[in-house]
């Protein structure tokens, strides 16, 4: 018989498998339940050195589990792609992924490259079926244990809020944190109760910031538990004026998942003040500017002069004691920084001015003098009058705008480039440059105002004598903004002649 060939039945050697390391912690400082970076590679390797794994090459990484875009994750995927590597070594499941659809796409991409996953501790084994499918089960769990911790993480958040305690994080403007609660910071209060006036009396948050900046007021500086300087100390602009105001901390609230529980700090604004706010938030939320329609709350808005100097009487506000906000119509030069603030006449609170006028408006309705008067006044006025000359007025000022942006830009562009030793210069002809381009925007709204009044449908006379006649029983079933309309269809001005220190004062119709 010929003898057997005994080399057909010798199995070829196995070959060695190239083993790529892998380890993770979220932070630098993690090193609780055995789980270093210097720990997991140790175990790592005695367990390659059991199984005759050549060692590649170790990838660490100091990042978060949620999703695979890690950077030595990356390169480690690179080197299995290109059959650098045989097998992946890491210590734990929760090192690699604690997200079942990443984790299964790992090993599907793995397995299409002939290559796999070992988990030491666990000792499962993905070259396997029966390891894919133990891995499978317990990496299922792993994300049910971190969903666990989610919700006890909010839960915890939740009763925070219901012990009127605030979250984490930096405290706002107006608040300093003294031992995880809010104190008031005066110095900034003040701020934020300038805020929610100003809001109030219908300065937008954009012209509120810029009065802030201008008044050398910044936002709040925040810092380090070490003293060092983070972050803040900078111009107000815009979206921090809604953020404030539509913040209910200031209410001496807080807000966790939409809704707002009794906080124990101290409020800084009153409630009524807060929701006031946020009534004209909300009907002014589809408008660029936020406090447009503000306007329309004053109803003898546009229409006062002062009778002691002449100059324009406008709406404001103050803060009583209790935090409550009091308006008033108040004369400019009265209340104007700088050498305008010379007048005399002293602020009037806006109701008692409004009554006094509307209980003036219904005594005229009842007389038929006046009546007769006005009707011979309404037919002799409705020709239109300087509507070309206002037509060029509002040209000619359009125009310097265009011309002052143009500069603005220009002095912008040459303070990005950071070339210049010294920038004061330029900064502060920027800033007179946006203070001039801020004056004729202002002049350039009023031209149009007056000529969408000029250019308007002449009034029927007719309709405007039954105004009158009928102003008595329509005024209270008017809307403030109707209010604010009909005056100004009725009245040409108003002017007040009230002494600071008299107890009387005139009201000329």
């Amino acid at each position: 018989m010929p003898r057997k060939d005994e080399t057909k039945s010798k199995k070829a050697p196995l070959k060695t498998k190239r083993a790529g390391i892998y380890c993770r912690v979220s932070t630098r400082g993690q090193g609780e339940s055995g789980i270093s970076l210097q720990n997991q590679e140790r175990r790592c390797r005695k367990y390659c050195e059991s199984q005759d794994y050549v060692v590649v090459d170790t990838f660490i990484d100091v990042a978060s589990a949620k999703d695979l875009k890690r950077p030595e994750m990356q390169k480690l995927r690179n080197a299995a792609r290109s059959n650098k590597i045989d097998v992946i070594i890491a210590l734990k499941l929760d090192r690699i992924s604690r997200v079942p659809r990443d984790f299964y796409n790992l090993i599907e991409e793995l397995n299409a490259l002939d290559k796999g996953i070992v988990v030491v501790d666990d000792q499962w084994d993905t070259t396997t079926p029966v390891g894919r499918m133990l891995v499978g089960i317990l990496i299922q769990f792993a994300a049910f244990e971190r969903e666990i911790g989610a919700e006890r993480t909010k839960a915890a958040a939740r009763q925070r809020a219901l012990s009127g305690l605030p979250g984490g994080g930096v405290a706002p403007l107006g608040y300093d944190r003294v031992e995880k609660e809010f104190h008031i910071n005066e110095q900034e209060a003040t701020i934020v109760r300038r805020i929610f006036n100003e809001y109030l009396c219908g300065i937008g948050p954009l012209r509120v910031a810029q009065g802030l900046n201008e008044d050398g007021f910044r936002t709040k500086k925040h810092y380090s538990e070490d003293g060092s300087f983070r972050n803040g100390g900078k111009n107000f602009n815009e979206k921090h004026i809604h953020t404030y105001i539509t913040n209910c901390i200031y209410c001496g609230k807080i807000h966790f998942n939409g809704e707002m529980f009794p906080a124990i700090h101290e409020p800084i604004v009153t409630i009524e003040t807060w929701e006031d706010a946020q009534k004209i938030v909300r009907a002014n939320r589809d408008k660029k500017n936020l406090g447009s329609s503000i306007r329309d709350q004053h109803v003898l808005a546009g229409l006062i002069t002062c009778g002691i100097c002449g100059d324009i009487i406008s709406a404001t506000g103050g803060t009583g004691k209790t935090g409550k906000v009091y308006h008033y119509y108040q004369c400019l030069s009265s209340r104007s920084p700088g050498k305008r603030k010379t007048c005399n006449c002293r602020p009037i609170r806006t109701e008692h001015l409004e009554m006094a006028v509307v209980a003036m408006m219904k005594e005229l309705a009842n007389t038929k003098d006046f009546l007769a008067s006005i009707e011979k006044e309404f037919i002799s006025t409705l020709a239109e009058e300087g509507l070309d000359e206002l037509k060029q007025d509002l040209q000619t000022t359009s125009n310097s705008i265009i011309d002052l942006e143009s500069k603005i830009k220009n002095l912008i562009e040459i303070l990005a480039k950071g070339t210049l030793d010294d920038s004061t210069p330029i900064e502060q002809e920027l800033d007179s440059l946006n203070k001039l381009k801020r004056e004729r925007s202002s002049y350039r709204d009023q031209i149009k105002q007056e000529l969408l009044l000029k250019e308007s449908p002449t009034p029927n006379t007719d309709a405007l004598l039954s105004l009158y006649q009928e102003f008595s029983e329509l005024w209270d079933n008017f809307t403030r903004a109707e209010q604010r309309n009909v005056l100004n269809l009725l009245i040409d001005g108003i002017e007040i002649n009230y002494p600071k220190g008299s107890d009387k004062g005139e009201i000329i119709l």
